[in-house]
């Protein structure tokens, strides 16, 4: 029994230095793919479930993968490439809607509008062979053990250390801590006058942008956590 549960440890070890190299060597669009493919299955399993507070979790790496897509992905036509802007745009759109019904705990409604991001994500799909989409599902379904970590293999194998389902997707790492800063669905900068100071008030002028440079208005934007926009700012020594 002991040289069995051995030889499965050995196995997986084996899976997750495998696993470990695909994602290394793997060109950046192929991660973006995986971790977008990551991002989708757990949103669907959220809503399923009706985990609706936990559609949030997915937001950074969501933004990630839309990053990449964006920047890495070269088609053959000015044309077609603007085409996958807009749709990336509508997709981002989409996940955005879908939060507010999640925000809402609106089961029903949350549904709805995952239907209408499951057929935007078909259609990105439209834009790549199968050379980026089968090598991107199999560094999409790498699992781990919830308890032990370094476990992983196939969503359908146990832990042979405590028997627990490998239920936990090995994230794809789309930017290290000092990579290239990922994109978001709207571009924010901010201008004022002059340098801020303690306690004296400042009027600041806002420009929102969309990925394809468009502007965004003020009532494109939905509520969300009671505001549309949420301003955080930090001072830079803190860094």
């Amino acid at each position: 029994m002991m040289s069995r549960i051995a030889a499965v440890l050995v196995c997986s070890a084996l899976y997750a230095l495998t696993a470990r190299a695909n994602v290394d060597k793997a060109p950046r669009v192929v991660k973006g793919w995986g971790a977008l493919m990551q991002v989708v299955t757990a949103v669907e399993r959220y809503v399923a479930t009706g985990e609706l507070s936990s559609v949030h979790n997915e937001d950074v790496m969501l933004a990630s993968a839309i990053s990449v897509l964006q920047t890495e992905t070269r088609l053959a036509s000015p044309a077609k490439q603007q085409e996958l802007t807009g749709v990336l745009a509508t997709f981002g759109r989409q996940i955005g809607d879908l939060h507010q019904a999640a925000d809402a705990f609106d089961g029903p409604e949350a549904k709805i509008r995952l239907q209408k991001v499951l057929a935007t994500y078909a259609q990105l799909k439209r834009f790549y062979g199968d050379d980026v989409l089968a090598p991107a599902r199999r560094l999409a379904s790498v699992w781990a053990c919830p308890m032990h970590r370094e476990v992983v293999g196939k969503s359908t194998d146990t832990c042979p250390k405590c028997a627990m389902a490998l239920d936990q997707p090995v994230r794809i790492p789309l930017f290290s801590m000092g990579g290239v800063r990922a994109q978001h669905t709207v571009r924010a900068s901010i201008r004022t006058p002059g340098p801020l100071e303690v306690g004296k008030e400042v009027k600041a002028t806002l420009r929102l942008r969309q990925l394809t440079n468009a502007p965004l208005l003020i009532t494109d934007l939905r509520v969300v956590h009671t505001e549309r926009i949420h301003l955080l700012i930090v001072d830079a020594r803190l860094a």
